[in-house]
């Protein structure tokens, strides 16, 4: 049970359990505010003290107890459907306690995709959320995106202009060297991870390959997803099976190992709110990593001056990349880039912009 402190501020914070990247982002956000001074976090609905000293709150405490909040976190968007999430949300607009809303991906984008990867299901259940959307991030106080290109969306589609902009952030794990290293196929070795589904363009990756005709090349793919046997398919057809391993879900030391192990790694998103994936691959890989211009870590690239090799994700451009060659002197200095550019996004310094949002709250209290 929550235990109001006299100092400080005080604030809900939901704290999610699902396994996705939004999910996964929010834990390891909380860990990093939680050291902070001056500042009371509780999580909501869930009580988590088997993990770490926390405070819960539960969804019938905030709506029966006094309005001593200023705001309610809400880490991942509230789907419109009678889950935690929504109620907390609900019970935040009926009294009236300020909402900061992150807001990681387009839902309508979203639900459209679900069309194209002809994942029904997911479809029809996105569907409410899509029709109230708009009203969701219109009842937030603040409302908190990764990128540049999310907040211009953000603001066109909805007419919100309470938006702000803080990227993703990875924790020190990625930075350090991998205890390991593996022997790859392939000359060179290209490395993918991420979700298999249509947004990624893990299917142009493919044709990409096959395009190039290089039969020395070989392709890992690491994830899952609702394109996993259409991409294989792809493959076959193409006649580059032996080409491309696909390697399923992997953990994260695994992952680690193939990101310092590969020659370069390719991430041709057509559509990419930020992602964590190409921020990995800059912090550990020691070749060349080229990324959609789609992908919305490019607002950052570009804005802090940085030459690094993004790409229109298009088979031809991916086949040019395929055939292209460096010198060695030329992928060393590109790293170096890479990995200094991955420093700026730690969680030590994502963290204290959120607390930023957070006095911001305090001081209209």
């Amino acid at each position: 049970m929550y235990n109001k402190r006299s100092e400080g501020m005080n604030l809900i914070y939901f704290y999610p359990k699902e396994d996705n990247a939004p999910a996964n982002l929010a834990r390891e956000l909380y860990l990093a505010i939680k050291i902070k001074k001056d500042l009371n976090l509780c999580i909501s609905p869930y009580p988590c003290s088997d993990l770490y000293p926390m405070d819960s709150y539960s969804l019938k405490d905030l709506f029966f107890g006094s309005n001593e909040f200023v705001g309610v976190h809400m880490t991942t968007s509230p789907f419109f459907a009678p889950t935690k999430r929504f109620l907390l949300h609900l019970i935040a607009v009926l009294k009236r306690i300020p909402i900061i809303l992150n807001y990681h991906g387009d839902i309508r984008i979203e639900t459209m995709n679900q069309l194209k990867n002809k994942s029904w299901v997911n479809f029809l259940k996105y569907i409410p959320s899509y029709l109230f959307v708009s009203r969701f991030l219109k009842n937030a106080e603040k409302v908190i995106v990764n990128s540049y290109n999310m907040k211009s969306l953000v603001e066109r589609k909805y007419n919100v202009s309470n938006v702000y902009v803080i990227p993703n952030a990875i924790n020190d794990f990625w930075f350090s060297e991998s205890k390991s290293k593996i022997h790859l196929e392939g000359c060179p070795s290209i490395f993918y991870h991420g979700r298999l589904s249509y947004e990624k363009g893990v299917d142009l990756l493919i044709k990409g390959l096959a395009k190039s005709k290089r039969s020395d090349v070989i392709l890992y793919i690491s994830g899952i997803g609702d394109q996993l046997d259409y991409l294989k398919s792809i493959a076959a057809e193409e006649g580059i099976s032996d080409n491309v391993k696909f390697l399923g879900k992997i953990t994260n030391d695994e992952l680690k190992m193939y990101l310092s192990s590969v020659d370069l790694a390719i991430y041709p998103s057509r559509y990419e709110p930020f992602s964590l994936a190409i921020l990995e691959a800059f912090a550990t890989l020691n070749g060349i990593v080229f990324y959609s211009n789609k992908a919305g870590i490019n607002d950052f690239v570009n804005n802090m001056n940085f030459e690094l090799k993004s790409f229109e994700p298009t088979v031809d451009e991916i086949a040019n990349i395929i055939r292209s060659h460096y010198s060695a002197e030329e992928v060393d200095h590109i790293v170096s880039m890479q990995k200094k550019f991955a420093k700026f996004f730690t969680w030590d310094s994502v963290s204290a912009q959120y607390i930023q949002v957070y006095n911001e709250l305090k001081k209209n209290k």
